[in-house]
């Protein structure tokens, strides 16, 4: 399989779980109640709030996506040139 078709196979089911999981988040906390850790409001728009956890859990799941993939190689497989 060549770089660019792992990438996708990582990527791509990743961008899904990460839209399903901004979903289930958003369905339960109103991005205008979030706040720093117990201090003062976040002052960014909705958009900019879902924009930005949309992007952490897409590349939360596609780190943990690309992990498994490393350690899924066989022994004697290596890179191709």
């Amino acid at each position: 399989m060549s770089f660019g078709h792992r990438v996708v196979a990582i990527l791509w089911p990743a961008f899904l779980s990460a839209a399903a999981l901004e979903g289930l988040v958003f369905a339960v906390i109103e991005p205008a109640s979030l706040h720093w850790f117990g201090g003062p409001a976040i002052e960014w728009s909705p958009i900019s709030i879902y924009s930005v956890t949309f992007l952490v859990l897409w590349g939360g799941v596609a780190t943990a996506s690309a992990m498994t993939a490393l350690l899924s190689r066989e022994e004697g497989e290596t890179r191709s040139p």
